[in-house]
């Protein structure tokens, strides 16, 4: 009884095809990346390599010369079931799998090529590579090859094959959820570009790899950034940014260069056919059955890889960047952002990542506005519209930020209901250029205004979406919304003062006359570790990190955040002290004597994350002051908290004025009012403007030398 096709799993593991016509190097290919993986990987754990011959053959009683005297029924049969035992090997190694294959065959007896690619094939292969030769070459090779016999076959003919098998891939890849790129086989570099693909197909199998890539990316951008930011402006690009489609742009441009792309490569003359009849590549693969979908953008990706070497993406992107103009209202926004300390612009764009740079390079913000899009493989991940909508969830959530988001399609949708209500703006531009689906979205969201979105014309002149009852105007020069985006807000408590009982037990021994010395030092070095592990960690916050349990292994242990990247300044000589017991309590941080903010040296404060101010008194603030205004010269976003024994309230104090509010009046009152960044601990407050003077000053009885003043 014949062999019959068994089912094919549900799983789908990672099978990727290498495909072209017979004599294009399909073999040599895999046996080159075989090598190169073993290099890279001994005895190249994580791929598993088939020849779809050789693994017919395995599955046929008989092997080739039997298959090859069946029916085509039965042949078909015995290639579903070599690509399912490829299929189920690789579901249970958890390899990944290449195979040398064909989607069409050369029929002598019909004089053209038929595809014998099963339904199996096409359910089973999650990427297919073709390797693109000239016909002549194939034709040559052909002739010359001694190992394998292959019949003769005009190079017409072998011209016509390739292009059928390329264009028929290029739809059923897409109507089966199969990633299919064309590449030169005649590249120098064939092997490591392959091994390269193999490698970025390798690790974006894994779930969430996509958004893991974009959080790294995202982390690296906040931690470059000088100071902490507290709000960041989430910005589509084409048609949000400026009233142009770069995608479209970059296909046209990319035709206009036909002739030197296509050189040696004229599968991309394929690619290009689309542009000439007044299409776009990118639109019939977003209306074809993939949509939008993160698969949709991965085949952009190659789209991108295969229309262009490197050299020649960037020359087109160039060109691209050169015809765009931002919106001069926009132009003007950003560099209001750019001018704060708390705040930045990035553009997260479906689109080209290079085109976007290039523009705002061109615009002058190179430095001040940052890019998360795609176009190469490279760049290791794509943008969609569940990623922008991440994206900002990520900002709010885990970052704790204030974010303003802007779109004009519904790909931004997700990412503008995400942003926090009333910081959601959909961005309309002329009304020929403008997203049609995006009125017929947001039509469809009962009650926008509730919700907090908002419209910005550009030009201000243009008709408003909908009516602007529902879906209300504003302007990126707005007051109110400048104000906002100004706006900002304090890391943690701005002043804690201990509470009454802990104070008055604690502050007995360091008021009490008959203390001093010895006695009144240790006294002030508990004040000082006491304030460091109840308070501090409020304003900071506090980290895990991993410790040896009693009872063996590990467990959990807590330190404040960033302890290591922590400068402990004892203002001397009063505050050395109490000092020492913040630094009993923070034992990682540095520990600096300082009695003049000269001697707070630039090394003591550049990659630090907070600088701890310690003094036993804060009579009028003058010293606090002058050591923070010496702080922000160095760096003007590093948390700075002040710890003390006692803080006279007149330099805190609050003054009203006639209309009923209040600001603070103290010189300490005024920084913390203007720095967020600044925070003040104290054991206690004082009314007492007394300035201690010999046998009744701090530092004197700390030291025993109340008689040299």
């Amino acid at each position: 009884m014949a062999a019959q096709p068994k089912q094919i799993e549900k799983v789908r593991p990672v099978v990727i095809g290498i495909y072209g016509i017979s004599g294009c190097g399909k073999s040599h290919l895999i046996k080159g990346l075989k090598n190169a993986l073993s290099v890279q990987d001994e005895d190249c754990p994580d791929f598993a390599f088939y020849d779809g011959s050789a693994s017919i053959a395995r599955v046929t009683e008989g092997g080739l010369a039997a298959f090859q005297a069946m029916s085509p029924e039965k042949q078909t049969e015995h290639r579903q079931l070599a690509i399912n035992a490829i299929r189920q090997e690789c579901v249970e190694t958890g390899r990944i799998g290449v195979v040398a294959g064909h989607y069409m065959l050369y029929s002598d007896e019909r004089q053209t090529s038929e595809t014998v690619a099963t339904a199996n094939d096409l359910a089973t292969f999650t990427h297919i590579l073709y390797l693109d030769v000239p016909a002549g070459i194939v034709a040559q090779r052909r002739r010359d090859d001694r190992i394998k016999q292959r019949g003769h076959l005009h190079v017409d003919r072998l011209q016509d094959w390739k292009v059928r098998e390329q264009e028929a891939l290029r739809t059923v890849c897409r109507e089966n959820k199969i990633l299919f790129l064309i590449l030169s086989g005649l590249s120098s570099t064939l092997v490591t570009d392959v091994c390269t693909m193999l490698r970025h197909f390798q690790r974006h199998a894994k779930d969430r790899a996509n958004w893991e890539t974009v959080e790294a990316v995202l982390k690296k951008w906040l931690q470059s950034t000088p100071c902490r930011l507290e709000t960041v402006m989430v910005l589509d690009g084409d048609k949000t940014l400026a009233p142009h489609d770069t995608g479209s742009m970059f296909w046209q441009v990319a035709k206009t260069m036909e002739a030197d792309l296509a050189e040696g490569n004229d599968f991309r003359s394929l690619l290009l056919e689309d542009v000439g009849q007044g299409k776009c590549p990118l639109k019939t693969l977003f209306s074809g059955p993939l949509r939008y979908s993160e698969l949709a953008f991965r085949q952009a990706v190659l789209m991108y890889e295969e229309i262009a070497d490197t050299a020649q993406f960037d020359a087109i992107c160039e060109q691209v960047a050169s015809q765009v103009t931002m919106y001069p209202e926009f132009v003007k926004f950003l560099r209001v952002v750019a001018e704060t300390t708390h705040a930045r612009a990035i553009v997260v764009t479906c689109g080209v990542a290079h085109i976007w740079n290039k523009v705002l390079r061109n615009h002058g913000f190179s430095e001040s506005v940052h890019v998360i899009g795609s176009g190469r493989l490279g760049d290791g991940y794509v943008v969609t519209a569940d990623l922008k909508r991440e994206l900002v969830t990520h900002l709010r959530n885990i970052h704790d930020m204030d974010v303003f988001a802007f779109g004009d399609s519904p790909l931004d949708l997700p990412m503008l209901k995400a942003a926090p209500q009333g910081k959601q703006f959909v961005v309309v531009g002329d009304e020929k250029i403008r997203s049609k689906s995006m009125e017929v979205e947001l039509s469809k969201m009962e009650s926008l205004r509730t919700f907090g979105f908002q419209q910005i014309l550009l030009p201000g002149t243009v008709p408003p979406r909908l009516t602007v009852k529902d879906l209300p105007v504003t302007q990126l020069d707005n007051f109110n919304f400048l104000k906002a985006v100004h706006h900002r807000k304090r890391v943690g408590p701005e002043f804690i003062v201990a509470p009454t009982c802990t104070a008055l037990q604690l502050s007995s021994a360091m008021r009490n006359a008959e203390n001093s010395g010895p006695t009144l030092r240790e006294a002030h070095r508990r004040v000082g570790w006491y304030l460091a592990t109840e308070h501090v960690p409020k304003i900071a916050g506090l980290e895990k990190y991993g410790i040896k349990h009693t009872q063996g292994g590990m467990t959990d242990g807590w330190r404040l955040r960033d302890e290591a990247k922590t400068t402990i300044v004892a203002l001397m000589r009063g505050g050395e002290p109490m000092a020492f017991g913040v630094s009993d309590a923070f034992p990682l941080a540095y520990f600096v004597h300082a009695k003049e903010p000269v001697q707070l040296k630039r090394e003591h404060i550049l990659g630090q994350t907070q600088i701890l101010l310690v003094d036993s008194v804060v009579n009028n603030g003058d010293s606090v002051v002058e050591f923070v205004e010496h702080i922000r010269s160095v760096d003007a976003c590093i948390r700075v908290v002040v710890i003390t024994g006692v803080i006279q309230a007149e330099s805190i104090g609050v003054v009203g004025d006639a209309c009923g509010s209040s600001t603070r009046g103290g010189k300490i009152g005024v920084l913390l009012e203007e720095d967020p960044k600044v925070s003040v601990v104290a054991l206690r407050e004082s009314v007492n403007k007394y300035t201690g003077k010999g046998g009744t000053d701090t530092g004197h009885r700390l030291f025993n030398t109340t008689h040299m003043d």
